[in-house]
């Protein structure tokens, strides 16, 4: 297809008509040309998709469009792989509400693809704006149904072999907003249940960026060969992001904003001459333990920081030599001794460390204690701890918790796991109150757990893929919401063990929720 000036599809009146995208091919396409194309598919169906190719598509030159329309699943752009040497291809979800009488799941996203690769040119998936407020009444209970917005999801079909998918070029996706009882964000990830990886093989920009929740629903693999930094955020629009020294799958996993560069070479910085300098410590909530005051070219200048009262240590610092911030990989960092090291080859001027201690008692702060990882939901009102000598303090603290969700494990080798009642950080105490979505998904050698008693909601597919789970315990009596497909992939015949007065109710969720074959919900 040979695009020559604006060229425009728009099928955005035709409401109420059967799913109609504005541009098909059961085969392969190609777009040529210096001219743009802005596609709109209709609203109104089930399924709305502007660019629904079942073969490939690539870009050579022209600007590309799509745009799909207001329905329960509305996608901008859909293929096998998006190849683009020239040119752009954006694709954007429609935006849509639900008000209907039944439980529904919607979605919105920008791109659905096997894989892309954008190095000549630019891919954009948008996420729509999808509220769900479909609600279904039964036994005086309401249930609110899920809600997803997101910019990019690779992957395609049932793999039955881990494989990798391919994104490289300049790459953006962008999760929209969300709301119902179950809602999402994202940026970029693999789709739901695929045992794959997204692969960036060369030298690329890929940006994701969620509204809500998270920038990569997965950590992508980066080929060892590539130079690579890494800047996250915990704002949206990247205002806060800074250089991460030590990524890890929480780096991707944990932050609104991920920029990953790649490049082919290293980016070098010039040998030092035989002269020392000097180094300033910016802190904010932090004190260096004992630093040098100068550093010497051609020896490694090693350092701690120590977080004041109140307050942990970063999960990151910045570093500047000679007024040149160094790069992720040109020193090291560890946010849980404050350690920190500059390679002696690259002390070529004066050195600035620049770091904050953060909050520990806010919404959002991730944090790990024992062998699960959480995210504070609700901040405590008390610094109480069972230590203070006050009984009043420690009277307090006892209508003043704070809550956390679960958002995984901190290895997936463990067999056995108890989540407990409560948790206590810094001096505060917080309740755990959830399990996050697909916090234990794919922890196949984990083969019992056991759920502790103020969880209230254990969220989509949280154990999925937990192939060996036998043996699920709930320790308490506050579980009123079990998301889709929490326990459905777990060992067939596993048993659920729940308390007596809590039988029915919990049976129910369960039931609800979709169960392995041969489950048995056990009283006791």
């Amino acid at each position: 297809m040979d695009l020559i000036g604006t060229n425009i599809i728009d099928l955005s009146d035709l409401a109420g008509v059967e799913e109609a995208s504005a541009v098909e091919s059961s085969n392969d396409i190609t777009f040529n040309g210096t001219g743009s194309l802005t596609a709109t598919s209709n609203p109104g169906s089930a399924f709305s998709q502007s660019l629904f190719i079942e073969g490939d598509i690539f870009v050579n030159g022209p600007s590309v469009t799509a745009i799909g329309g207001a329905s329960a699943s509305t996608t901008g752009v859909n293929a096998q792989s998006i190849t683009v040497s020239a040119g752009s291809l954006t694709g954007i979800g429609g935006d849509f509400e639900y008000n209907g009488t039944d439980v529904a799941e919607i979605s919105s996203g920008g791109i659905q693809a096997q894989g892309i690769d954008a190095s000549g040119g630019t891919v954009t998936g948008k996420g729509g704006k999808v509220t769900n407020n479909g609600d279904s009444m039964e036994e005086g209970e309401q249930t609110i149904g899920d809600a997803y917005s997101y910019g990019i999801v690779l992957g395609g079909g049932d793999n039955e072999e881990a494989t990798t998918v391919p994104i490289n070029g300049n790459v953006t996706g962008i999760g929209g907003t969300a709301s119902g009882m179950t809602y999402g964000s994202y940026g970029i990830g693999i789709e739901e249940e695929e045992n794959v990886e997204m692969y960036i093989s060369k030298a690329s920009i890929i940006t994701a960026v969620s509204a809500l929740d998270v920038a990569f629903l997965n950590a992508p693999k980066i080929d060892s060969k590539l130079k690579t930094v890494v800047k996250t955020g915990t704002e949206a629009d990247g205002s806060d992001a800074v250089v991460v020294s030590a990524p890890d799958e929480s780096t991707y996993t944990e932050n609104k904003y991920v920029q990953i560069t790649t490049t082919s070479a290293p980016v070098l910085i010039n040998l030092p001459t035989n002269t020392n300098y000097g180094v300033t410590l910016d802190l904010t909530d932090l004190n260096g333990q004992n630093n040098s005051p100068n550093a010497t070219p051609g020896q490694d200048y090693k350092g701690k920081l120590d977080s004041n009262n109140g307050f942990g240590l970063p999960d990151k610092i910045s570093i500047t030599v000679g007024g040149t911030a160094l790069t992720a990989d040109q020193f090291t960092y560890d946010p849980a001794t404050g350690e920190f090291v500059i390679p002696g080859k690259y002390i070529n001027g004066a050195i600035v460390i620049k770091a904050a201690g953060s909050n520990t008692n806010a919404s959002g702060v991730s944090f790990t204690k024992s062998r699960l990882k959480y995210r504070i939901t609700k901040p405590s009102t008390h610094a109480a701890t069972v230590t203070s000598k006050s009984t009043t303090v420690r009277a307090a603290a006892v209508s003043t918790y704070g809550e956390v969700t679960v958002i995984g494990p901190v290895k997936k080798t463990y067999t056995e796991l108890t989540i407990p009642a409560k948790v206590t950080l810094n001096g505060y105490v917080y309740k755990v109150r959830s399990i996050s979505a697909k916090a234990f998904r794919s922890n196949a050698n984990l083969e019992s757990v056991t759920v502790g008693k103020y969880v209230r909601a254990i969220n989509r597919s949280a154990f999925s893929k937990c192939s060996k789970l036998a043996t699920i315990r709930f320790a308490g009596k506050n579980l009123t919401y079990i998301g889709k497909n929490a326990f459905r992939t777990c060992a067939q015949g596993c048993e659920f063990n729940v308390p007596a007065s809590k039988f029915k109710a919990y049976k129910k969720l369960l039931a609800a929720s979709g169960l392995p074959k041969g489950a048995e919900i056990i009283k006791y």
